[in-house]
Order: C-alpha cells, then structure tokens, then sequence
C-alpha cells in the first residue's frame, strides 16, 4: 500500500487531502471510487504522477 510505503497513518492522509479518516478508510476498503473527486488530490499526497489513478482504474476493468 503506497501510504504505509511513505509511512502516513491514515490521519495523515485524511489531513492531507482534507477529508474524514473515514473516506481514507472507505477508498482503502474499496467501497469508494477516489478517480472523481479526489483524484488529484491523492495522486499529489502520495507522489504519485497526475492521471495515475484514473490509469489505473481503467486498467483494472
């Protein structure tokens, strides 16, 4: 998982993008899509490159 790899506690990564822990908890869990709303805020917490979670979801399907 990419936010154990940089060593975020969920809280943090709920602060950095400025949602509930529940939302990290719930994306996580896989019972919310982050590709809409949070995309790019995600991509941006966890240094990941723009556009690489929408990649990854269509690669997924």
């Amino acid at each position: 998982m990419h936010r154990v790899n940089l060593e975020l506690s969920r809280t943090d990564l709920a602060e950095r993008l400025e949602v509930p822990v529940e939302t990290v908890i719930a994306i996580e869990d896989g019972e919310y899509d982050p590709r809409l709303a949070l995309a790019p805020r995600l991509e941006a917490a966890l240094d990941l490159a723009p556009g690489s979670i929408a990649a990854a979801g269509r690669s997924a399907a």
